[in-house]
């Protein structure tokens, strides 16, 4: 589950592609959800928020595990 923003911090971003390998899986309808710099979780595009900012690549792969 991921964490909810407080006040003192930025606005989570939700970064969304066709797919997202994790280190381990191939993933699909899925967004990397990140604030101040630190991913946070991976989570399903329909719990994407308003109060998310998001960022769609596309038809691309997105790999969070080789970043974190």
């Amino acid at each position: 589950m991921y964490l909810e923003k407080s006040p003192m911090t930025s606005p989570s971003t939700a970064f969304s592609a066709k797919y997202i390998f994790d280190s381990n899986n191939l993933l699909t309808n899925m967004a990397v959800l990140v604030q101040d710099n630190i991913i946070l979780d991976i989570i399903p595009l329909d719990k994407i928020t308003d109060k998310m900012q998001i960022r769609d690549y596309g038809n691309s792969i997105i790999t969070p595990g080789f970043i974190d």
